[in-house]
């Protein structure tokens, strides 16, 4: 269950190490802004074609979003 809970966390700290803002992942991704927080927040929950989207545009692995021990700064380099 700690994956589950670490995706949200990761998906940001992914985003935030290519230096992009949510507005230009969410229009990379072909999802609205709005949509886009509210999956990084943990209330919605993304497709799997729309997840494998978002971790094209991040430049990460869908595997590297559920890995608990990406929550740690160093971990994501």
């Amino acid at each position: 269950m700690d994956e589950m809970k670490s995706y949200p966390k990761n998906l940001k700290k992914f985003r935030v190490k290519k230096g992009i803002t949510q507005k230009e992942a969410a229009k990379r991704t072909g999802i609205t802004p709005h949509w886009w927080g509210w999956i990084e927040a943990g209330k919605q929950y993304p497709t799997l074609l729309t997840l494998k989207r978002m971790c094209d545009v991040i430049g990460c692995q869908i595997s590297d979003l559920f890995n608990p021990e990406n929550q740690n700064d160093e971990a994501i380099s």
